[in-house]
């Protein structure tokens, strides 16, 4: 847009932009021609490949010019050079930029010539004969070709060269999409009556490698396949016609060697693809600059003699074109000719894949468990739990062994934070150990599974495995798996804040530190700091999150340090030292960039999206929700964290798309089932703002009148209780202060900010104008100081000052107005107004029933059950269970 600004003032230029089929170069160029200046016109011709002709695409825009009436009567007539005499084309370029230019002048004008890398000479000579020459005109020129299409030795190439040193030219080269943006696309795609898997989304985001038109495609044959009942994630026939096409200007003998190098692999070794292929150094020579040229092979700059696809997809179209039992041959004399290697020891990976294409099963299980413990030992973990997988697909002889390689897929998988995966293994593990009576063993499989287990929100049934552990740690009179025990509960109470429990834990870890593993030591002194925090004695937290780090640090593991780095940045959090806290997590997220997957990186991401929410930096917090969103993910608390912080986004942003990836009603229910109020407080606080701005607010009151009835009486953080103040009752408003006292004498401003703006609101809905004002003030100055501009905007909107609170939101993005306060108390009616199937759903609800119980006893969906109830509250005039109890014991004692 700027080019096109600058045309219109008379500084003419020339744009080319790049890149590679289905980059976006039409789409870019569509969207500039849809938003040009007033008054500025665009005329566009593609150069054809099938029926070239000299300045074919120029005499068409020209005949459009003339068309319009806004060149010279000779302008359309032009005749392309007769010949090779340089002055007859020289006269000719002469007349074209005279005509252009005289055209621009009428009024400012953009010419688009598609397709360049099908040009003819004449149109690339005449391109840069304009470089020079329009650098003054109201004219814009846009020149798009294909990456892909332009090799060193293309005509346009020499062009391109040439036009980099005029001042007035610009190159815009569309490189792949990354992840977030990928998602955007998607997003804008797909249908929004059409709901797709993760596993789906995340193959369309990986098979695509960043190509939109890929993705695309790939996405309308995901969609296909939904409908269908049968998700492949095939290569689209569109697509495999594309490289098809593509693949037809290779020789036979050169599509031989491109068949072996497909099957080697996405890299590799020049020398090797020789030897495998049975060619000399000239013939391979040749084949490699044509494949180079072609744009299917790219060499490594960094190891000359390797190379690799461009892109898999041209990888797969090759391989599918190959006869399997062929492929299965020639994966097994790649496999031996690998074996003969020097470094073979060092490709144990690619023996194990090819000797698994060649079905050679006996083979692949040894190579595919090295193989995993290589990944496992640079922290590929995702690598590791799938060569571990195909090995035990292979087949394992030794009985020992299989319990082994189980035990090791589960610990790749706890990493990864698939704990459903982890289960899986360790119960072969624990029947195995349970029947050989080894102790030791069994009590670190124990260990392994609790932490699964509470990741899957069988928080009662990991505490009891745990406690299991401790007891068999005591009778076996092992001092390691003593403190193994009890570290592993200090670290459960301190998620669950079960801070008398976890004390105690720690005082029996305490004295065994001396001889504490590295992975124990970090989870001591991430527990402790915990409690310290929980006790207010930030310098025994600072100290011990330190410490922590430090010994995770020394040790190397970047698993312990990530989780080490992950349990500051939350505490650090809490006590709102954001500065602290994105600094921890931002080097958790450099870690998760060397060694993908790990579920304390996902962990990490999403609670520091949620401090950059908080900090007003909206569309950051947005981005990484995203990437989080690109993976599937097991973990219930994970999926709780993916709803609580990207809906909270989305309600501010009013982007109903972004939470409906990230929010589903189970995932609420998950929340509640760990009975842990951490989990489920903050997110039912989260959903019912967003039930609010969605203009429901009987839901919204339900849902936090759970949440209050749920909570223990020792709960003190008021960030889930501001919704309470916002819209329930006022029984609950003072239900939810009471909670607040237990923390009132803190010294901690977040604490006191939350306590204010609760009072303000409160104030607000029950009380008067001056309480209200005061509260407001005090929460305005807190909140500045600590630098949240959101609450810091509401509580000048409850000042009375909403100049300020408007000039806030616009400052960071926020698209949310202020939060609508609950209505005011309606008059009841009788029960009797509902209708028969209302009261009993009504009945079975407050026999304290969740919804989902009463769905199922009804045989209801669980959204009708909802319904009536929400149905229920309008027609008595209640808003909260109370009150509904109320009103039906009332109606009975009548009857």
């Amino acid at each position: 847009m700027e080019l096109a600004r600058r045309a219109a003032a008379s500084e003419g230029s020339i744009a080319f932009v790049s890149g590679d089929a289905g980059a976006g170069k039409t789409r870019i160029v569509d969207e500039l021609c849809r938003h040009l200046p007033r008054g500025m016109h665009s005329y566009r011709a593609a150069c054809l490949e099938y029926a070239p002709s000299p300045m074919g695409p120029i005499a068409e825009i020209l005949a459009a010019l003339d068309g319009d009436r806004v060149v010279p009567a000779e302008g359309a007539a032009l005749a392309a050079p007769t010949g090779d005499d340089p002055v007859d084309k020289r006269r000719l370029f002469e007349r074209v930029a005279a005509t252009l230019r005289a055209a621009g002048s009428a009024r400012p004008l953009v010419a688009v010539v598609d397709d360049a890398h099908w040009a003819d000479t004449v149109t690339l000579d005449l391109l840069q004969f304009l470089v020079a020459t329009l650098h003054d005109a109201r004219v814009l020129i846009v020149v798009a070709y294909r990456t892909d299409e332009v090799s060193e030795t293309h005509p346009l190439h020499a062009v391109l060269a040439r036009a980099a040193r005029a001042r007035n030219v610009q190159r815009i080269e569309l490189g792949p999409l990354d992840h977030a943006q990928i998602h955007e696309l998607i997003d804008a795609t797909l249908p929004k009556n059409v709901r797709l898997p993760v596993e789906s989304l995340r193959g369309v985001r990986d098979r695509s490698e960043g190509n939109p038109l890929f993705a695309e495609e790939f996405l309308k044959a995901v969609v296909d396949d939904e409908r269908s009942g049968e998700v492949r994630l095939t290569l689209p026939p569109s697509l495999r016609g594309l490289l098809v096409e593509r693949l037809r200007r290779v020789t036979p003998e050169h599509m031989r060697l491109l068949e072996i190098a497909a099957l080697i692999g996405r890299r590799f070794g020049a020398a090797f693809l020789a030897r495998i292929g049975g060619i000399g150094a000239d013939a391979l020579a040749a084949f490699l600059r044509i494949a180079v040229d072609e744009h299917f092979l790219v060499e490594d700059g960094d190891e000359p003699g390797c190379f690799a696809f461009r892109h898999a997809l041209t990888r797969d179209t090759i391989v599918d074109g190959v006869l399997a039992m062929h492929a299965r041959a020639m994966h097994l004399l790649i496999a031996r000719e690998i074996e003969r290697e020097p470094d073979r020891d060092g490709r144990v990976v690619e023996l194990a894949e090819h000797y698994w294409r060649a079905a050679a099963f006996s083979e692949c299980a040894a190579y595919a468990q090295t193989a995993g413990d290589v990944a496992k030992a640079r922290h590929a973990y995702a690598e590791a739990a799938s060569l571990y997988e195909r090995a035990l697909a292979c087949g394992v002889a030794d009985q020992h062994g299989l319990v082994v390689l189980h035990e090791k897929a589960a610990s790749a998988y706890a990493s990864l934070g698939a704990p459903q995966k982890v289960l899986d293994h360790l119960d072969v593990a624990v029947d195995h150990y349970t029947a050989t009576g080894e102790l030791g063993r069994l009590v670190e499989v124990y260990l392994d599974l609790a932490l699964a287990l509470r990741r899957m929100a069988k928080t009662e049934r990991a505490f009891a495995v745990l406690h299991r552990a401790a007891e068999m740690s005591k009778d076996s009179g092992n001092d390691r798996l003593l403190l193994k025990s009890a570290v592993q509960l200090a670290q459960m109470n301190a998620i669950a804040e079960h801070w008398d429990e976890l004390a105690i834990h720690l005082r029996a870890a305490e004295p065994l530190l001396a001889i504490a593993e590295p992975r124990d030591a970090v989870r001591f002194h991430t527990s402790r700091a915990a409690l310290h925090l929980a006790r207010h004695e930030l310098d025994g937290w600072r100290h011990d999150s330190e410490q922590a780090a430090s010994i995770a640090r020394t040790h190397g593991d970047p698993t312990f340090l990530a989780f080490a780095l992950t349990n500051y940045g939350i505490d650090a959090r809490k006590v709102a030292h954001f500065d602290d806290a994105s600094a921890a997590f931002r080097e958790v997220i450099d870690i998760g960039r060397t060694h993908a997957g790990l579920y304390n990186v996902t962990f990490a991401r999403l609670v520091y999206a949620n401090v950059l929410y908080l900090t007003g930096r909206l569309a950051a917090a947005r981005n990484h929700v995203l990437e989080v969103l690109a993976d599937v993910h097991e973990s219930v608390t994970i999926r709780g964290l993916i709803a609580q912080f990207g809906v909270a986004i989305a309600t501010v942003l009013r982007d109903d798309t972004l939470s409906s990836r990230c929010y589903s009603p189970n995932v609420v229910e998950d929340a509640f089932l760990t009975g842990e109020p951490t989990q489920y407080a903050p997110l039912a606080a989260t959903v019912a703002e967003y039930q609010l701005a969605k203009g429901e607010p009987v839901a919204a009151v339900m849902l936090l009148e759970r949440m209050l009835a749920a909570l223990p009486d020792d709960w003190n953080d008021g960030e889930p209780l501001l919704a309470v103040a916002v819209c329930c009752p006022q029984e609950d408003v003072e239900r939810a202060r009471a909670l607040l006292r237990h923390d009132a004498g803190a010294p901690d401003a977040l604490a006191a900010a939350y306590r204010e703006l609760f009072d303000a609101y409160a104030a607000a809905r029950f009380g008067n104008r001056e309480t209200k004002l005061r509260h407001a003030g005090r929460a305005a100055g807190l909140l500045e100081r600590l630098g949240i501009p959101l609450l810091e905007a509401e509580a000048y909107e409850l000042a009375e000052q909403p100049k300020r609170a408007v000039a806030l939101r616009e400052r960071i993005g926020a698209l949310r107005p202020a939060r609508r306060l609950g209505p005011p108390p309606q008059r009841r009616s009788s029960a009797t107004q509902l209708t028969a199937r209302e009261r009993e759903v009504v009945e079975l609800v407050l026999r304290g029933l969740s919804n989902s119980t009463v769905a199922d006893a009804l045989s209801l969906s669980e959204r009708t059950v909802e319904a009536h109830v929400a149905a229920a509250y309008r027609k008595l005039g209640v808003r909260s269970r109370g009150e509904l109890a109320n009103v039906m014991a009332e109606t009975s004692s009548r009857v």
